[in-house]
């Protein structure tokens, strides 16, 4: 003879629980009511995407000025030097991203003006560039923070090094 548990109500509910949880998530899919065309998402993803084209262009103009700036001390190490190679990919992966915002503008620009504007194509349109742009936008950024490691890494373990060998 078997040994049997005593099947205490938490045990029934737990069980019960799993066999109707499936059956609750499908009821649940199924009512679902479709999203309506909301014009409003639109420009709250042309808002984000301005954001972001504000902050690349941000982000460009002060790696400019660090390169032409004199308000710094300038690295004498070769490898550091070397280091600020590393803006050329960043400032394409920022370009990028600042292209896709223009292209984000454009397609709600289109939305805007057509005769029969399709709320859905152009939400999808909208959402690829947007996705392009920020992912393009951390690319860009993700390259400048490796720059930034290396120069404090410079800064704080090799800089005293190389002002005691000049003097």
């Amino acid at each position: 003879m078997p040994l049997s548990l005593p099947k205490t109500r938490a045990y029934v509910e737990g069980k019960a629980l799993i066999l109707l949880f499936p059956a609750y998530c499908l009821a649940q899919w199924e009512d679902e009511v479709p999203r309506q065309a909301d014009p409003k998402a639109l420009e709250v993803a042309l808002s984000f995407s301005q954001t972001l084209t504000g902050w690349a262009i941000l982000i460009i103009g002060g790696s400019v000025l660090i390169l032409v700036g004199s308000s710094y001390y300038r690295p004498k190490v070769p490898w550091m030097r070397w280091a600020y190679l590393t803006f050329i990919p960043a400032w394409i992966f920022l370009s990028v991203s600042m292209y896709k915002g223009v292209r984000v503008h454009g397609a709600y620009v289109a939305y805007l003006v057509a005769r029969r504007p399709n709320f859905f194509n152009t939400r999808d349109t909208m959402n690829d560039y947007a996705y392009c742009q920020t992912w393009t936008m951390e690319f860009g950024l993700a390259i400048f923070g490796l720059w930034l490691l290396a120069y404090l890494i410079w800064w704080i373990f090799l800089k005293e090094r190389e002002s005691s060998d000049a003097v």
